[in-house]
């Protein structure tokens, strides 16, 4: 009977368990083991032979394992294991192995995967029905629980830098580039690696397969130069600014989408400027799943009727409510430099009080502040959690108005004392939620009930 080695047992550490039960003999490596509820610690001994917590005792382990299976939460260097060793493998490659068919639509980027995949997945389920279209990856639900006999499915997957590192053999159908900026670069130190962790996604196409990228990003113009020097697959591009860049894809002028194919444009949908909330990365990320799902045959009117339909995930750019003629906006998902920018543009006309902080990631948040001095509609600034002193400290270098304090809401009231009617107050943080909550979603939460208490 072969060794599996898992590393991890979180949600993919689990759906690797149950692929592999009674078909291999299991080991378990995690260090937070003993964090876990009772009921789940009883199961995992129940179907793993032993469960390693101490990384010190994990090579010998590694060394009899006939397959090393990797949730993407766990960073292999530490753990002095090298992911090109033929042995390692990631929940991606599993799943992909599994099929009996089907047709893979994968997601990645740094903002706007999960708006995106949660989008294109209506846009799919509107043209092909609801039980035809699968949604799993990095949004929550493994791909390989998902993976089974039928053949006819259509899988929406987002992919984190961190699952991708991984893939060996993964191959979509298509693919989609959104952006990259600074991000996870705590983990893979600079802005090129994490490119190359980005760009596996495409490492594997053939001629027929669509590469959708977003030709408003410097990244992406750079890998679609890349996929036309290398003629791997169709490149698709989508821009609300280079129209004249695009051979095939869709770009936005006012609020008429175009069908570029040939050198030549036709219309493809009228778009209202704010069909999917404010800002403009909202149109970016409808033109991105548009394109995609036009690639697999689903009909321009059909597209933009799902679209109308459609409500953005929680806790990005999400309207709470209106307090004193102040509007208040959770963009707790916000979680990096280029997150918050673009929260901040989202609204020209208005007066902004942003609260921002959370946990650092290794971002340089320099040149977000450096712009901010320019952005004429910042009222001030209110920072809490454990980036308060790194962005007090530039705020002070960049004479910004602002104040520090220690929680979420401590910043809502304060926030309440500085806005005026008809100004925002815009949680977007840019950092993790970790230093003080489990979750974005947690900390957006905290917030909307702050927002709540306030008086009318």
């Amino acid at each position: 009977m072969d060794r599996v080695l898992i590393l991890g047992l979180g949600l993919t550490g689990l759906s690797a368990i149950r692929k592999f039960k009674g078909r291999a003999e299991l080991v378990g490596f995690d260090e937070g083991f003993e964090r876990f509820s009772p009921d789940l610690r009883r199961r995992l001994r129940r179907d793993l032979k032993s469960v390693v917590t101490d990384r010190r005792l994990l090579p010998p382990r590694a060394r009899e394992a006939d397959t090393i299976v990797v949730s993407p939460g766990i960073p292999l260097a530490p753990l002095g294991i090298s992911r090109d060793d033929a042995r390692v493998t990631g929940d991606l490659d599993l799943a992909f192995a599994r099929r009996r068919g089907g047709t893979f639509l994968a997601v990645t980027g740094t903002n706007g995967k999960t708006t995106t995949t949660k989008l294109l997945a209506a846009l799919l389920r509107a043209q092909f029905g609801r039980k035809r279209v699968i949604v799993a990856g990095n949004i929550g639900t493994p791909l390989l629980d998902e993976v089974g006999e039928r053949k006819n499915l259509l899988y929406v997957v987002e992919l984190s830098s961190f699952q991708l590192e991984l893939a060996k053999r993964f191959r979509p159908t298509v693919g989609i580039f959104l952006n990259l900026s600074q991000n996870h670069l705590d983990r893979h130190k600079t802005m090129a690696a994490y490119f190359e962790a980005k760009a596996r996604l495409f490492r594997n196409f053939a001629a027929r397969d669509a590469a959708v990228i977003n030709l408003d990003d410097p990244y992406g113009i750079r890998l679609a130069r890349r996929m036309q020097e290398r003629r791997a697959g169709r490149v698709l591009g989508y821009s609300l600014e280079r129209p004249r860049a695009l051979i095939d894809g869709l770009h936005l002028e006012g609020s008429t989408v175009f069908l570029r194919r040939g050198g030549k444009s036709s219309v493809f949908f009228q778009m209202g400027a704010t069909l999917l909330g404010p800002g403009k990365h909202n149109q970016s990320n409808l033109l991105a799943a548009a394109c995609a799902a036009a690639s697999v045959g689903v009909r321009p009117e059909t597209i933009l009727s799902a679209a109308r339909r459609f409500r953005l995930p929680a806790h990005r750019l999400e309207f709470v409510r209106e307090a004193g003629g102040v509007a208040y906006y959770d963009d707790s998902k916000a979680t990096s430099v280029d997150a918050a920018r673009k929260a901040m543009e989202s609204f020209p006309s208005r007066q902004i009080v942003a609260l921002m902080g959370g946990q650092d990631k290794g971002m340089d948040f320099t040149p977000l502040f450096r712009e901010l001095t320019r952005r004429r509609n910042l009222k001030a600034l209110v920072f809490f959690g454990a980036l308060g002193e790194k962005f007090s400290c530039l705020a002070d270098r960049f004479r910004l108005p602002h104040r520090r304090v220690g929680r979420v809401s401590e910043a809502v009231a304060a926030s309440h004392q500085m806005a005026s009617p008809g100004d925002v107050v815009l949680l977007s943080p840019g950092g993790t939620s970790y230093d003080q909550y489990t979750s974005y979603a947690e900390r957006g939460e905290d917030f909307r009930r702050c927002v709540d208490r306030l008086s009318r």
